[in-house]
Order: C-alpha cells, then structure tokens, then sequence
C-alpha cells in the first residue's frame, strides 16, 4: 500500500508540473479581466473614460482627427475607384442642393435652433433586459465551454438566457445568445470606441441640416414643409437608435418594438449625406450593417430580429409550438421569407461606401454574410425542387404552384402579406442591382474571389432574363411589367405601397438591356397610377397606392413620396409635397403607415419611422424643384 501511494503521488505531481504553463497562462489572462464589472449582458454600453474601455487594454491604432480618413481596408484599391458621383449609381441626391447655398450653417444655430423640435415621444421597447427562461436547466448540463470574455470586454454566454425544463435537444439552437453579438476589436470598433463617447442622438450636424433647409423653405413660404422636414428627418435618430456595446446598431421600426432589415437600412438612407464629414454618422450606420451581419447568419430567411424574446415586455419566457412552426427563435422574430430585405444590407453597403470611399466594412465577415446571400437566392430559383423553406401562413406552406424559370423564390412581400404567385417582380429587380453593386465590390475589394463574383454575375443575368421572358404583359398601354408572376403563365397586374414596388423601379436604380430606353419601365409606371391599378385610389385631399393590408381606400404617405421621388416633372413632384402636407399628423407633422384619401385623420399606426425618413428624404432631394408660394 505504501508503494502504491508513492506512485500516486508521483503520478499526481507529474500531472501538476504538466499543467502549470496553462495556470501560468490562465492567470494572466484572469488580470486582464475586471471580475469587478457586471457580468450581465448590458444593452448600453458603460460610461467609457480613458481608464475604463469597453475592450481589453489593447493599443488602438492612431485615429486621425480628419473622420474622412480614418484607416482604409488593407485590400488592394485599383487606381480607378469608381466615381462616387456618377449618375448612373443614382447617388445624385448626396450633392448639397443648390437652394442650400445661400444658408450656410449658423454655429450659433446648434446650441439654440429655431427649427429643430426635440421629440417627446418615448420608444415602446426598453433596453433595461430581458426576462429569462421560465425554468433553467444548469448552464452545466446545455453548455460545456465556460463563458468567454469577448474584445470588448463583456461575457459571451452560449445560452445566455436560460434553456427551459423539458425541451426537445433538436430545440436547443432556439435559445443560443452565441453568436448574437459581434467580437471583433478592428478599426471600425475602436472608431466606435471613441465617438460613442461624445454620440448624441441626434448628432449637431442632423440639427444643422435641418437649420439650414428649413431656413429656405420659410423664406419661400413653405412653412409647413419646414415642420414636417424638422419632424421627420431625425425621427429615426431620435425614437428608434441604440448603440449596444459591441459597436452594433439596434434599430427598431417604430411603433412595433422590433428590428426590420429592410425598414432599418431604409430609415437611415435619408442620413448618407452627412456621412462623409461626421464620424457619428459613421458609426451608427456602420454599426447598423454590422448588426445586420449577425441577423442574416443567423437566418438569411428571417425579415425581424429581436435582442431578446420578450422584446414587448408582456411576459413571455418561452418559445411556443406556433413560435417552432413558424420558424422563430429567441432572437429571429419573423421567419417570413422576404428577400428585399437582404437586399437591403447589400445597398445600404454599397451606398455608404460610394458616398464616404470608407472601405473598413468589407472584411472576411461581410464576404461571408454576401455569399450566404447569393446562395439562398439562388436556391431560391430552385424552390419546388431543393428548398426546404415552409410557412404555416401559406397555403400550402411550400406556397403556391410555380415553375421554375430563373426569377427567385418570394414568400412575402415587403408588406409582410402573403405572395399570390411567389415571383415578386420588383424584389427580383431589387436583386439584379444588388447582384450588380456586390460584383463591383467583390472586383474592387476581393479581386481573388473569383467564384462568388461569378455566382453573383451570373445570378443578376438569369433574373434579368427570366423578368422579361416571363413578366412582361402587353397592355393598352404597351407592354408593361407584371407585380407577380408563377412561371407557369399566371400574372397579377397590380403594385403595393412598400418598396421594392413596381413604382420605385427607378429609385432601386434598376435597368436592363431588355429595355435600353425604360419603355417598359415607364408604361408600368403609369399603370401604377391609375385607376387600373386595383390599389390606387383617389380622393379629395390625397390620392396614391395602397396595400392589401391597409382598410379600404387608404393610401400609404411613403407611396405619395416615391412618386415625388421618381419623377422628373416639376409640377408632379410639387403635388407630390402638396399631399404630403395633407397627409401629416395635424399634431406632430410626422407621417402614418396609411391615411384616408378623403379624410387624412383617419390612418394606420401612429408611428412608423419608415415612412418619416422616405418623407425627409424626399424633400431634401427635391429641395430645388420645390415652387415658392
């Protein structure tokens, strides 16, 4: 026995010699680590102070005072960038307009505007956290790895909130926090890192702009365009913006307490302007793309993401049996296939970078989210035949009846409704411009990846294709461009309020080689408003297209502005303001979902921030078309 124990000792001793490099190793790191901090995950991040970063004490490189020329992307730039002002990107609307001239900005305006309104409505969503599971199973027993410190100085947990008693393993992804928040300590966080101290929402140079147009629209009498201008373009800044600790962008849709990639990529486009010269511009929409890098890996099929399940606060503490058939999980809120909304992170990216020639963004992890993107559209041309996408709404949940013929897959419109032929036109257009803008990245930024450039090209050519072998309808007017189609022959003539819609063809900057000279493009769009069109109605204060989801003849505000936004008529543009001017809440001159034609007091959703920023953009963009009175 005693010899015995000698050899156990001995093996004992050998072992701790053996792992004391690891305690050694370890116990750096543990010094690294403030076990002082909150080990919660906050949604706010802390006050930042020069001895208290968000990150590790790591050395951040230089950021130079100038925020035009914070640190480039070390991939190779061709010595012919593509011009940021070229027509045919359709960034016209970036150029200040001439009318602005005459008004520049008054410092003494920031710190006392006259124009400026702040707003004193609250979001209906709190960042203060999350209920947890109703009944946790031991983090041990679902989670072997210990909980990392990611580079920003907060825990990554595996199942951060909890795992219910009783559920299914095949479940288990549903709860995962993992990878729910981005860990990556580059130059655009430490940007971030910086200018988040000193981020107001919204910025003084939102407050300046706004100063400065609506200076010139009250010296030509247009003082009701001032209000809703000054109400409408910080809307989004103001009610649905919060940075989180990792640098990333939550931003929700209004009055629904969730984050939409399409409405979210939507409601900041109206600030791209204003990017070029303020890095708190910058940031949040860097912030925003990047929060939309981390949805579409998660689920390149869902449309609304939630940080957490209970994300209205009524109680919830569990998923349910609708929630598994839908295909929910603590953090997709929809599962409603709706591939405009991919689009969207493709354009908000190309547009950014084409305004501000900041190219930080395209790193390893934006490559993988694009070619996540192209290989679920393009599976989606194959649905009948390779797509297990299902949705208990549809009926049947496959969808209905189509016939493969080169156009993508829809479930839903960007409405959120229903497709009647799962075809949707314009969001196929939407995706030849995204195909288009990714393969001018992919040529300048990653001229190696010659594979996904190709699947890319080759993409927006069979859409292109099959949009004019199968949705092109002859008409009185010539032929124009169908909303809907199946691929089998049937058609649905009509166009909806949301955009991608058949009347923003232009603003998408769509065209094909099909139609060098937009006559299609133009026949469609008079179809669209007209009475032909069975979602266009007119009334005696507004007139426009509405949606199938909105009661009777109530007409959308955001389809009045896109009129105004794709016309080159003076006369219709300024009809266009005119209906915007009828269409504003007489008490906060900001926009609703829908208003009556007749009667503009009776509307849908009180608060919907999408519409507020398509108004804002409208008459900042047509400011030098607008008629004095």
């Amino acid at each position: 026995m005693v010899v015995l124990s000698r050899r156990v000792k001995y093996i004992v001793l050998v072992l701790l010699v053996m792992q004391l490099p690891i305690w050694l190793m370890m116990s750096a790191q543990f010094k690294k680590m403030d076990f002082g901090r909150q080990q919660t995950i906050p949604l706010l991040p802390p006050a930042t102070t020069s001895e208290n970063l968000p990150y590790p004490p790591v050395k951040a490189p230089e950021i130079p005072s100038n925020p035009s020329s914070l640190s480039e992307s070390e991939l190779p730039r061709p010595t012919d960038l593509p011009d940021p002002t070229d027509p045919s990107d359709q960034l016209s609307f970036l150029s200040v307009p001439q009318s602005l001239q005459r008004f520049p900005l008054d410092p003494s305006s920031l710190s006392s505007p006259r124009y400026y309104v702040k707003s004193s409505m609250k979001p209906h969503v709190s960042f203060e956290g999350p209920l947890k599971a109703e009944t946790l199973i031991p983090m041990s027993a679902v989670e072997h790895e210990e909980t990392t410190v990611g580079c920003h100085g907060y825990p990554i947990e595996h199942y951060g909130y909890g795992i219910p008693y009783g559920l299914s393993l095949e479940h288990y992804y549903r709860y995962s926090t993992k990878n729910l928040y981005w860990n990556k300590c580059d130059s655009l966080f430490y940007k971030f890192a910086q200018f988040n101290k000193t981020l107001e929402l919204p910025p003084p140079s939102v407050v300046g702009l706004i100063e400065r147009v609506c200076s010139y629209l009250t010296s030509i009498n247009r003082e009701k365009l001032c209000k809703i201008f000054a109400r409408t373009f910080p809307n989004t800044l103001q009610t649905t913006v919060q940075m989180l600790h990792d640098g990333t962008a939550y931003v929700i849709t209004g009055d629904i307490p969730l984050m939409w990639l399409r409405d979210s990529a939507a409601q900041v486009n109206q600030y791209l302007p204003l990017a070029p010269e303020d890095p708190h511009i910058q940031i949040i929409i860097e912030g925003l793309l990047r929060r939309d890098m981390k949805f579409i890996q998660m689920d390149p099929y869902g449309s609304s993401f939630r940080l957490f399940m209970d994300f209205d606060h009524a109680g919830k503490k569990k998923l349910t049996e609708w929630d598994y058939r839908c295909g929910r999980t603590i953090h997709v809120a929809q599962h409603d296939y709706e591939p405009d909304s991919l689009c969207y992170f493709v354009r908000l990216s190309y547009r950014y970078w084409k305004t501000t020639e900041i190219s930080d963004l395209f790193d390893e992890e934006w490559l993988k989210t694009v070619e996540l993107i192209i290989d679920t559209l393009t599976l989606e041309q194959s649905h009948n035949e390779l797509s297990s996408y299902r949705y208990p709404t549809l009926k049947p949940e496959s969808g209905s009846k189509t016939c493969s013929c080169g156009l993508t897959w829809v479930g839903m419109r960007p409405s959120d409704d229903s497709c009647k032929y799962h075809f949707l036109i314009p969001t196929n257009m939407f995706v030849v411009v995204s195909m288009r803008q990714i393969v001018e990245v992919l040529t300048t930024f990653y001229p190696n990846e010659i594979s996904i450039k190709a699947k890319a090209s080759s993409l927006a050519t069979s859409i292109d294709d099959a949009i004019h072998e199968h949705a092109v309808i002859k008409s009185s007017r010539g032929p124009i461009y169908a909303y809907e189609v199946d691929g089998c022959g049937n058609y649905n003539l009509m166009d909806d309020a949301n955009v991608p819609s058949l009347l923003s063809i232009p603003y998408l900057n769509y065209t094909s080689p099909h139609d060098p000279e937009g006559i299609i493009a133009e026949n469609t769009r008079q179809f669209v408003l007209s009475k032909k069109n069975p979602h266009f109605h007119k009334g005696s204060k507004v007139e426009g297209v509405s949606s199938p989801h909105t009661p009777g003849d109530n007409v959308w505000p955001m389809a009045i502005a896109m009129r105004g936004l794709t016309s080159s008529s003076r006369t219709e543009i300024n009809t266009a303001l005119e209906m915007i001017e009828a269409a504003a809440d007489k008490s906060t001159f900001l926009m609703h979902e829908s208003v009556g034609t007749s009667q503009p007091s009776r509307f849908t959703r009180p608060w919907f921030a999408w519409a507020n920023s398509i108004v804002a953009e409208f008459i900042y963009t047509k400011l030098d078309d607008i008629e004095v009175r």
